[in-house]
């Protein structure tokens, strides 16, 4: 199969959009674009008015564009890359993270209403009973801190309000999908306590068949979904005092995902019986993949895959008087994260790839906020998060009866106290200062085994990190309509340790951002245009590789990364409405001495100054257009097709072309039918309707042949053709 599956330049859609979007538009037009209000800034403000690059999507868009899952959010936000493999790998503008163990952290902070998520073990997961998803892109310091480097993005769920109201879909597909997500809420005790829960069941065979003999256990279908999911939340206002208590359950007991092999024959370096044949490698949708629960030394596997986590929060917020209120966040999440991997994509058993972490997190957050429409408005806050962890990882590599295995804990504290302030110092002028102090201790421990020689590395460090990341923006309203800002932030995301590899911790990353951007309402409400262009100037950034089976971190001397954004939604007529997405981005290494694992030993370092960063396509984005048919019943017909492209891409610091994938586009349509009340709504979708193959990841593998080959690439495949039906009831 070749690895690059596809050549089809987005580009050409870019122009179809921008001319359909000059068309004459019809002055009978009475509808104008929805405005979104966000939390981006921790007060709530119109997207329009909010002076930083957001993408946001209410819950009605995300039904809309299908997206049911955090990785599909991807495919609508310019800048945003969410891939699968080991963890989900969270990247905006370039800046994501390489260390999936538990004394490692994301480079993109995850929030679920307003609680943070801390392990990229488990960055992708189902969406249901969203009142809304935000998408914050650059430094986001000084209000979010720490590990928000590349961004933020916040997941915000319905709120009970005080008035009964359903919500329930039924989705059927393909592949024997079965999808049911449903919430009821509304008043428990009139004027003082309202309720809601929502709930998700999703069953669906797997994309790809394993061919490994007597594989069993179901195992013969892989990225498959076995999924249970709930949410309670109660809210309640007494006074000036309100309330809101949330608690969430995931289980999620899906089959691993398939990891494709091109190459054929598979060179391992010293195994026997090397070079093995790979009869597979050109057939897309097929795997030959071992599940060995037997990790030798007298150890075997719990599961198999499991992305299990629990969550309990409550937000309280008092209201002072004088536009003072006090606000207090407190949270607790349980992450529960196993996985086996067959690591040589043969049926002979080489090596296998087994982890287990548990991890639990405390956080507790404090904010006084300053608002109302004077020309002040302000927060202070105080953070503290506390999490301990356990971890089992195994290498077992069955030629030599042994392996190489990892168990230990590490534990994170962190404190900060930060503040910002608003001050619109003239008519149409607003100037934002801000700055956050961030300190962040960890301790590991933990022992590195290599059985079969046998030796026992011992591992008990700590180390901590502190920095103060300012922010300095400014804002201009050329009219109520239009807005332009531009900012310097500073974001910090702190050092760690590796847990799958003997080495002393690494340092902490630091970027500088520079931005410009502009936001627009125009044409009565009818063209929203939002644009914005930056450079970073990274230090120290985090960069992993593949040595020996190990995943090593080790620090880029520094990096460079500019590029550019824009969203548009145009409303043709009452009846037509097209979007767009773009983003232009340019990364590159500077300065960059390291060794390549894929090299001859004893070449020494390489310098990748130049060298792209990975997961960074130089031009992605979306076009989508929606047509609705009123009919003479008073219903209506909606009519969705969207387009989507991605450039190409390497998947390593290297830059190596069998680690890569070519641009491609995914094709995506939706046909509704609306009952005349909204309550019901029936509808048939496709995506990828083109079937385009395509790899949305890759991984080296950690037994190179040098000078045979440099590296035994394992490709993600992504998602197949697939279609399917919905039926959606809800109350008004």
């Amino acid at each position: 199969m070749n690895r690059h599956l596809s050549n089809t330049p987005g580009t050409p859609v870019l122009f179809f959009v921008i001319a359909a979007s000059l068309l004459p538009w019809s002055s009978a037009v009475a509808r104008t674009i929805e405005d979104i209000l966000v939390t981006a800034q921790r007060i709530e403000a119109s997207l329009q008015e909010t002076p930083i690059s957001i993408t946001a999507l209410t819950g009605d868009q995300l039904r809309l564009k299908g997206i049911q899952t955090s990785e599909q959010l991807a495919g609508f936000t310019p800048g945003l890359q969410i891939q699968r493999d080991v963890i989900g790998k969270v990247v905006i503008r370039g800046i994501g993270t390489e260390n999936f163990t538990v004394a490692g952290d994301p480079g993109v902070a995850l929030n679920m209403d307003g609680t943070y998520i801390s392990r990229s073990s488990i960055a992708i997961f189902d969406l249901f009973d969203m009142e809304r998803v935000e998408v914050l892109r650059g430094p986001q310091g000084t209000l979010y801190g720490r590990n928000a480097t590349g961004g933020a993005i916040n997941f915000i769920t319905q709120k009970p309000t005080d008035e009964f109201d359903m919500d329930f879909q039924f989705d059927a597909g393909d592949y024997d999908k079965l999808r049911f997500e449903g919430a009821v809420g509304g008043p428990i005790v009139d004027g003082v306590l309202n309720g809601r829960i929502a709930t998700l069941v999703f069953d669906r065979d797997g994309f790809t068949d394993n061919k490994f003999p007597g594989v069993g256990r179901g195992l013969d279908e892989l990225d498959s979904r076995d999924l249970f999911a709930v949410r309670g939340s109660l809210s309640s206002e007494i006074g000036r005092l309100s309330l809101d208590f949330r608690v969430d359950y995931y289980d999620d007991d899906s089959n691993p995902i398939p990891y494709k092999y091109t190459d054929d024959p598979l060179v391992f370096s010293g195994q026997p019986g090397s070079p093995y044949s790979n009869p597979l490698a050109s057939q897309e949708r097929d795997v030959s993949q071992g599940y060995e629960t037997d990790l030798l030394n007298g150890r075997s596997a719990d599961s198999v895959g499991s992305w299990d986590q629990t969550g309990a929060s409550l937000t309280a917020a008092w209201d002072l008087g004088n536009d003072l209120t006090l606000k207090s966040i407190s949270a607790y999440r349980n992450f529960q994260f196993t996985w086996l991997n067959d690591g040589d994509g043969i049926e002979e058993f080489l090596v296998n790839y087994y982890q287990d972490d548990d991890s639990d997190l405390y956080t507790q957050e404090l904010q006084l906020l300053s608002e109302g429409d004077g020309a002040w408005t302000w927060i202070l806050g105080a953070y503290f998060l506390y999490e301990d962890s356990d971890t089992d990882t195994a290498i077992p590599l069955a030629e030599f009866g042994g392996g190489v295995y990892y168990v230990g804990d590490a534990e994170t504290t962190a404190y900060a106290g930060f503040g910002q302030v608003n001050w619109q110092f003239a008519d149409r002028w607003s100037l934002t200062a801000g700055a956050r102090y961030s300190y962040e201790e960890k301790e590991v421990d933990y022992t590195s085994e290599l059985s079969f020689i046998p030796l026992t590395l011992p591992v008990d460090e700590d180390d901590d990190w502190d920095s103060i990341t300012p922010k300095v923006g400014i804002d201009f309203f050329l009219n109520e309509d239009v807005m332009f800002y531009a900012s310097v932030t500073k974001g910090f995301k702190s050092g760690g340790f590796n847990l799958i590899a003997v080495q002393s911790s690494y340092d902490d990353e630091e970027v500088w951002s520079y931005e410009i951007g502009s936001k627009g309402t125009y044409f009565d409400g009818r063209l929203l245009l939002n644009a914005s262009a930056f450079y970073y100037d990274y230090d120290d950034l985090q960069v992993g590789k593949v040595v020996n089976l190990s995943a090593v971190i080790e620090n880029a001397a520094e990096a460079t990364i500019y590029g550019a954004e824009i969203e548009a939604t145009a409303l043709i007529t009452d009846n037509l409405q097209f979007d767009l997405g773009l983003s232009l981005l340019d990364t590159e290494y500077d300065e960059f001495l390291t060794e390549d694992p894929g090299l001859p030993t004893g070449t020494g370092e390489v310098d990748l100054d130049g060298n792209d960063l990975p997961r960074s396509p130089e031009y992605s984005g979306y076009v989508s257009g929606l047509y609705t048919l009123p009919l003479p019943n008073q219903a209506s017909l909606e009519f969705w097709a969207n387009l989507q492209f991605t450039d190409e891409q390497f998947f390593t610091q290297f830059n190596r072309s069998n680690v890569s994938e070519d641009s491609y586009e995914l094709l995506n349509a939706k046909l509704s039918y609306v009952t005349d009340d909204g309550k019901w709504r029936f509808s048939i979708y496709g995506d990828n309707l083109t079937d385009e193959d395509y790899f949305t990841n890759a991984l080296e593998s950690g037994v190179p042949t040098p000078g045979v080959d440099p590296v035994v690439p394992q490709y993600f495949l992504g998602a197949p053709r697939t279609w399917g039906v919905q039926v959606r009831y809800r109350t008004e």
